[in-house]
């Protein structure tokens, strides 16, 4: 008897260990008044979630500055990719104390989940709205709330080999006026050297954020799309890439920025953010220039804004988690903004400052001075839901030799009112 006690002691105390694992591991508390469970729990450690090239070394630098707090930095491939694993953390209790969020999609859903923590309140002594433009604020504002603090802005743009341009005949700075001229360069790029029915030079190529360009084709000074004709010519637009001039390889967008950085692409559209990128891999291999997106139906730029949103945790994780966020809009870190990230600062008077001095290149002033010019897009519910549509209809157009360029903005229009 006494040895089955011992057992089930034992077995009890085993248990118990496991369960203690699992709670340490999940991050899932022992209350149930309203607060989310963190990645990690370490009172000195605040989980940061991100996926901006180069932010997390930008975050390391607060660390060297702040070693009485550890930063646990986790980076995603992508902005979609991160805001997936957030909603999933969200139903599990396994959050972060800090996630990057993207204006064009998934704000107004975390919001509706209560676990964001809303930032006007937290951050009264930072007047940091005064300091921007509406074009940052205005997609984290949801419902009354703002939800996030914007630190920068990715502009949509187009990268161009001036080598394999001046081999086409270009021997000016390109200056698209359209895209029937950028197709004919690009048509002129795109070439088979060695006969074997395969082209080993495109005239274009796309970056993996497909629906950011999209909608980058058809927005509005308020970040609405014109779903009507305007959507059925950029579809078409996007069909000739592949199949009317045939100067895009069909669903090769993550390997956009390396056929370009190999000098295999001749145009590159992308965003601004990958700047320091190309410069740093492409070195002194080939001249290559930004401009802004050709014009088909689009009235201002849709720029991409990163922020921090703080999710709800204990006081002690939260007062952290703010502290790290005001680091990003501080003065000398937004003032290397643009040449760490390729980013806008969130900051007009720090773009306002840096736009005046002399040392800059083309490129980072082009960015600068897209302030004026960027789309005011508010949060909407139905933001992630047309993001992923648009991919799933450019997908298709891809693959689809015969895929209609009308119904595929019809879909969209259907879509977005549901």
């Amino acid at each position: 008897m006494v040895r089955k006690m011992l057992g089930w002691l034992a077995a009890a105390v085993v248990a118990a260990g496991f369960a203690a694992v699992y709670i340490t591991m999940t991050g899932v508390p022992d209350d149930t008044g309203g607060r989310f469970g963190q990645a990690s729990d370490s009172s000195e450690s605040v989980a940061i979630w991100v996926h901006s090239e180069g932010l997390a070394e930008m975050l390391g630098e607060f660390q060297t500055e702040h070693p009485e707090l550890e930063l646990d930095i986790r980076t995603f491939r992508s902005g979609m990719l991160l805001y997936e694993e957030l909603t999933a953390a969200i139903s599990t209790r396994t959050t972060p104390h800090i996630a990057e969020l993207d204006s064009l999609y998934g704000v107004a859903q975390l919001a509706e989940t209560g676990a964001l923590l809303p930032v006007e309140s937290e951050m009264e002594d930072t007047p940091w709205k005064d300091s921007m433009p509406r074009a940052f604020t205005a997609p984290f504002r949801y419902r009354e709330h703002d939800w996030a603090v914007p630190f920068g802005a990715g502009l949509p743009v187009l990268y161009a080999n001036m080598s394999l341009l001046k081999n086409a005949g270009f021997q000016a700075q390109p200056s698209f006026s359209g895209w029937e001229e950028a197709l004919a360069a690009s048509e002129k790029m795109t070439k088979d050297v060695n006969g074997d029915g395969s082209n080993d030079f495109w005239g274009i190529a796309v970056d993996r954020e497909q629906s950011w360009y999209f909608q980058s084709l058809l927005s509005d000074k308020e970040g609405k799309l014109d779903d009507g004709n305007g959507a059925s010519s950029a579809f078409a637009l996007w069909k000739r890439f592949v199949y009317g001039s045939g100067v895009m390889k069909p669903l090769q967008h993550r390997l956009a920025a390396s056929d370009f950085i190999n000098g295999r692409a001749g145009l590159f559209v992308s965003g601004s953010d990958r700047l320091p990128m190309l410069e740093r891999y492409i070195g002194g291999k080939f001249a290559f220039e930004m401009t802004p997106l050709p014009r088909l139906a689009q009235t201002a730029i849709l720029p991409e804004i990163r922020a921090l949103a703080p999710i709800r945790s204990t006081p002690e994780k939260e007062r952290a988690a703010l502290r790290v966020i005001k680091h990003m809009i501080g003065d000398e870190t937004q003032q290397r903004i643009i040449r760490q990230l390729g980013l806008l600062p969130s900051r007009i008077d720090i773009a306002d400052k840096l736009a005046g001095e002399s040392n800059l290149s083309e490129r980072e002033r082009y960015v600068l001075e897209a302030a004026g010019s960027l789309a005011v897009k508010t949060a909407a519910a139905g933001d992630a839901k047309r993001w992923n549509k648009i991919g799933e209809l450019l997908e298709t157009i891809e693959l689809m030799p015969d895929a209609s360029a009308e119904k595929a903005a019809e879909s969209l229009r259907s879509a977005a009112g549901d």
